[in-house]
């Protein structure tokens, strides 16, 4: 109870693992219980996580029925093992009406997804082949020198975003992180022709050659999900792996 009165995390976090104890011992023990749950909302620290901006654009430009990634930090850092503090939209802040001690901003400064580009190139190719050998004793074998020209058409779509992240205190706007985390990604796809001798080519000239444009590109919204999901995943881990709020 003496812990409880100095008004700071430390001491009721210390209180609540004294009134954890003492329930343990005497279960029940007068109101020990609703001393325990007062206790544990003192220690607490209370993190606002704003809802994330999507570059030019709302979340529902890129596919998206709801903005996902913010639900989806409130539940992945509450399930983590931050014992002393619990994560909130902020809808629930305010329907709550809590007080946050710590605002986490997401913001995509880059969120771009490439349009189809057409590249065609060239590669000649030669290779000695046995075509026989001499008469003489021992034999030798016997070279010729063949040569092809592979026609390369290729597609190509490169499409990346950067998500930035801001978490600091409320009450002093120091920051806790402040980083960007990028992700890009290149769909390509190639298929190619020749002339000349069949014999020049590489077993990879052949996989282009017998290559005709079967798959689709992906979609934007496709990228847009990759692209996100890859940010949020790299900001995740940083959080927690070193981040302490």
């Amino acid at each position: 109870m003496q812990y409880m009165t100095y008004n700071n995390r430390q001491y009721a976090l210390q209180a609540y693992d004294f009134f954890v104890k003492a329930d343990k011992a005497v279960p029940g023990y007068k109101d020990v219980r609703s001393r325990m749950q007062v206790a544990l909302e003192k220690a607490t620290i209370t993190v606002m996580v704003n809802p994330v901006r999507y570059n030019r654009f709302g979340y529902s430009y890129w596919g998206y029925q709801n903005d996902w990634m913010q639900q989806q930090m409130v539940r992945d850092l509450n399930s983590g093992s931050f014992r002393d503090t619990r994560f909130y939209s902020d809808w629930e802040v305010r329907t709550r009406q809590l007080h946050p001690d710590r605002v986490v901003e997401l913001n995509f400064t880059d969120l771009y997804i490439g349009q189809i580009v057409r590249d065609n190139y060239t590669i000649q190719r030669s290779a000695q082949i046995q075509v026989g050998t001499t008469k003489s004793i021992p034999a030798k074998p016997v070279y010729q020198t063949v040569t092809a020209t592979v026609y390369v058409n290729r597609r190509i779509m490169e499409s990346n975003a950067t998500l930035e992240c801001r978490i600091y205190e409320w009450a002093t706007g120091r920051n806790i992180l402040y980083d960007r985390f990028p992700d890009r990604y290149t769909w390509r796809e190639e298929t190619a022709t020749y002339k000349g001798d069949q014999r020049a080519l590489t077993p990879g000239d052949w996989n282009l050659i017998n290559n005709r444009f079967n798959n689709n590109p992906p979609s934007r919204n496709e990228l847009a999900d990759r692209l996100i999901r890859n940010c949020y995943g790299l900001l995740l881990s940083r959080i927690r792996s070193g981040v302490r709020f």
